[in-house]
C-alpha cells in the first residue's frame, strides 16, 4: 500500500467539511496536552479547540473540562487518554469518544440534529441517550461505567446490558458485561479498582493479553477490510484529478465545473469516508498498542525485574509477541509518520 499518499489532502477536506467539535474550557494545571489529527502537540489552554482525530492526555495532577460543540461537556479526570473520532457507519456518520485509561465523565444533552456518539474503550463500547456517567479503565483495559442519569447500552464480549440511572457494570477483557450493580449501594472507588485489576493481571497475564487481543484483532480485521477498498478509492481519485488537469486545458468552463461536482466531489468524498474510517482504526490501534498493551508490558516486566515474577509471564511474552507481530503487519503501515 502506498503510505497514505493523498493524506494532506483529505485531511485538508476533512478540515472543510467539519468545523470544531469541541472547546477545552477549564484546564487544571500543571499539565495538560493536547495531540492534532497531524502529530502537533500542545499544553491545552483555556479556549483550544478540538476536532475529529484530536486526543486529550492529563498526567498525574492534571485535568479538563470540555464543552461539546453538540451540546454537553466532558470532564477528562488525572491520568487519562481522551480522543474524539468520526467513524461512516450505515446509519452516517457517528462520533466515537474514546477513553483508553483513566476517568472520564460524560454529559450529553438530547440532540435533535446528529446522533449521539458513542464511547470507545478497550474492552467495551456504549451507546448513550440523553445521559450523564463516568467511564473508568483500569490498567488491564478493564472497564466500569456508572450511569448517574439517562441510558447507556454497554457491549463487549459480544453481548450488551442496559444500565439506567444510578446503575454501573465491569467489562473485563474479552468478557462480556458482568452482572449490573446499584450505585447508591455500591459507591466505586476507581483507586480501589485500579488495583484489583494489577493485581488479576499479576495472577493471570495471559487473560489479560488475550482479552485485549480480541479487541486489537477487530481493529485490523476492519482495517483488512477498509484498506483495499481505500487503495481503489485513492486511485479513481487520482485518475478524477488528472482527468481535471486535461480538461483545464480542453474544456468549457461550464464542463470543468460540471466534472467537478458529477464525477470528481463524489469520488473525493468517498475516498474521504473510508480514509477516516481507515484512520480511525489504524489509530485505535495505535493507542491500544500505546497506552494499554505497552503499560501492561511495563508493569509486568519491572515486576519480573524485581524478582515477583508474575505467574504464566514466559507465555505472556509469547502471546503479546504473537499479537505484536500481527500489528506490525497490518496497522503500522496505515499509521502515519506524525502518529508515532
Amino acid at each position: 500500500m502506498k503510505k497514505l499518499t493523498l493524506f494532506g489532502v483529505l485531511l485538508v477536506v476533512g478540515a472543510q467539511l467539519f468545523a470544531q467539535q469541541a472547546e477545552i474550557v477549564y484546564v487544571e494545571y500543571p499539565e495538560v496536552e493536547v495531540k492534532r489529527e497531524d502529530g502537533t502537540t500542545f499544553l491545552a489552554d483555556f479556549g483550544d479547540q478540538l476536532s475529529f482525530g484530536d486526543s486529550v492526555v492529563t498526567t498525574r495532577y492534571g485535568s479538563a473540562e470540555i464543552e461539546l460543540a453538540s451540546g454537553g461537556t466532558v470532564t477528562v479526570s488525572p491520568d487519562t487518554v481522551y480522543a474524539i473520532s468520526e467513524i461512516e457507519t450505515s446509519g452516517g456518520p457517528q462520533t466515537v469518544m474514546s477513553v483508553a485509561f483513566g476517568s472520564v465523565r460524560f454529559r450529553f444533552q438530547q440532540m435533535t440534529s446528529r446522533r449521539e456518539p458513542s464511547i470507545g474503550t478497550p474492552t467495551s463500547v456504549a451507546g448513550v441517550r440523553g445521559t450523564e456517567f463516568t467511564t473508568y479503565v483500569a490498567i488491564d483495559g478493564s472497564t466500569v461505567f456508572v450511569v448517574d442519569e439517562g441510558e447507556v447500552a454497554v457491549s463487549g464480549g459480544g453481548s450488551t446490558v442496559t444500565l439506567a440511572s444510578n446503575e454501573g457494570v465491569q467489562v473485563n477483557p474479552g468478557q462480556p458485561p458482568g452482572e449490573k450493580f446499584d450505585a447508591l449501594e455500591r459507591e466505586f472507588d476507581f483507586q480501589q479498582f485500579n488495583q484489583d485489576r494489577f493485581e488479576a493481571l499479576i495472577a493471570d497475564p495471559v487473560a489479560a493479553v488475550t482479552g485485549l487481543a480480541r479487541t486489537m484483532d477487530e481493529f485490523i480485521h476492519q482495517l483488512e477490510i477498509i484498506v483495499p477498498q481505500y487503495e481503489e478509492a485513492e486511485a479513481a481519485l487520482a485518475e478524477a484529478q488528472q482527468h481535471r488537469e486535461e480538461l483545464a486545458e480542453t474544456a468549457s468552463e461550464e464542463d470543468q465545473q460540471a466534472y467537478y461536482l458529477e464525477t470528481f466531489v463524489p469520488l473525493r468524498n468517498d475516498a474521504y469516508r473510508l480514509f477516516r474510517n481507515m484512520r480511525f482504526y489504524a489509530r485505535s490501534a495505535l493507542s491500544l498498542r500505546r497506552f494499554v498493551l505497552g503499560r501492561l508490558a511495563v508493569t509486568l516486566e519491572l515486576e519480573d525485574i524485581a524478582g515477583r515474577t508474575p505467574v504464566n509471564y514466559g507465555d505472556f511474552q509469547a502471546a503479546y509477541a504473537d499479537l505484536l507481530e500481527r500489528y506490525e503487519r497490518v496497522v503500522v503501515p496505515v499509521l502515519d509518520p506524525s502518529d508515532i
